[in-house]
């Protein structure tokens, strides 16, 4: 993932400010994840679980196609309120009546470098059945990510608080055979209205000695460096967001043709702007998931089709999200809770993009929850 890299450039470039429009436009945010909405609910919780797959950009002479070992690939993302928090950076400052989303993705495959006359060679593979127990390097790729933002109450608006993800992350070289090992954490604490927000990524490599880089034929580990950086002035043209409550958070938007919504999103890279956009009504397709342990079987569920773009202040990045949500079809309550059934994101530096399709959700914890 050469996002990786661009990451922990930016992060060492200091501080950084945003900057575009001169007025502030605020995004309004309504509790669809609910049954009911309201600005709050103080017993919610809810888990997803999501099954994924993967479409290639079909390159050549480059690493082209991640074939996923589905029985040990998956994300699993749970969100539950929480009376009081406490951010972990030594400030000791405590804020209330927030959302806690802790999310897991695992990703267990091979990929196959594609030459010219469209042969396909296997060149790294990770995870599953190839992770060996002795090895710190052929372990699953996975984002583990611990998010904590502010409901809707007292016009927090979902204002974010703290986010700490650890990466384990496997790019693909440019034009090559050679894949990258990343191995780091990223933290972000936001200031009390949000407005500012310190990122540290630190990478857990340790001491990297040199002869320990090169660990398979087409596999080396690599560093991302220690560093901190400050971004300012981030609510001062659009509501901001942390990028890993975004699933969440697009819950909360109502969509219709033509409509769109811009946000400020705090991403590891630095500040970005956001829009969500809709193209069409919302239209009935067939899902099939397990809804509160009802199965749900080709069942006609209303939709929209969401398209999320990323841009740089004027310059677009080409990171482009898809999400499908769930929609009310009145003004009814919420039958479907506003859920993500489907939704598509890049992944492996142009390789392609990961899918990720529902497969149940419940809002009643387990015993070991």
């Amino acid at each position: 993932m050469k996002k990786l890299i661009t990451a922990a450039a930016c992060i060492a470039a200091g501080t950084f400010l945003f900057s575009a429009c001169s007025a502030m436009v605020a995004t309004s945010f309504s509790a669809n994840w609910l049954k009911t909405p309201s600005n709050y609910a103080a017993d919610f919780y809810e888990e997803l679980s999501y099954k994924l797959s993967f479409e290639s950009n079909d390159l050549t002479q480059s690493i082209s196609e991640l074939e996923i070992d589905a029985e040990n690939s998956g994300y699993t993302q749970t969100t539950q309120s929480l009376a009081t928090f406490t951010l972990p950076d030594g400030s000791d400052r405590v804020v209330s009546n927030v959302y806690h989303m802790h999310s897991e993705l695992t990703v267990s495959g091979t990929y196959y470098y594609t030459d010219n006359n469209g042969n396909k060679e296997a060149v790294c593979s990770f995870g599953g059945e190839n992770d060996a127990p002795d090895k710190d390097y052929d372990n699953p790729a996975s984002v583990v990510t611990d998010v904590y933002f502010h409901s809707l109450q007292n016009g927090k608006n979902l204002q974010p608080v703290y986010r700490t993800s650890t990466y384990y992350s496997y790019s693909p070289g440019n034009a090559s055979k050679m894949v990258f090992l990343y191995n780091y954490t990223v933290s972000v604490v936001y200031s009390e209205n949000a407005s500012e927000a310190t990122l540290t990524l630190t990478d857990n490599w340790g001491d990297l000695k040199e002869e320990d880089i090169a660990v398979a034929k087409n596999l080396q580990k690599a560093i991302a460096l220690n560093e901190k950086s400050t971004a300012k002035n981030l609510q001062k043209n659009h509501t901001l967001l942390d990028e890993k409550q975004l699933i969440f958070a697009a819950r909360g938007l109502n969509y219709s043709n033509g409509s769109s919504n811009t946000v400020n999103l705090m991403m590891d890279s630095g500040a970005k702007s956001t829009s969500l956009s809709c193209s069409e009504d919302p239209t009935a397709g067939t899902y099939s998931f397990s809804l509160d342990g009802e199965e749900k079987q080709d069942h006609s569920v209303s939709c929209a089709s969401v398209n999320i773009s990323i841009s740089d202040g004027s310059v677009f990045t080409g990171e482009m999200l898809r999400m499908v949500i769930a929609q009310k079809t009145g003004d009814d309550a919420s039958a479907f809770y506003a859920l993500p059934v489907r939704y598509e994101t890049p992944f492996g530096f142009g390789v392609g993009k990961l899918v990720y399709t529902l497969e149940s959700c419940t809002h009643t914890p387990s015993d070991n929850a």
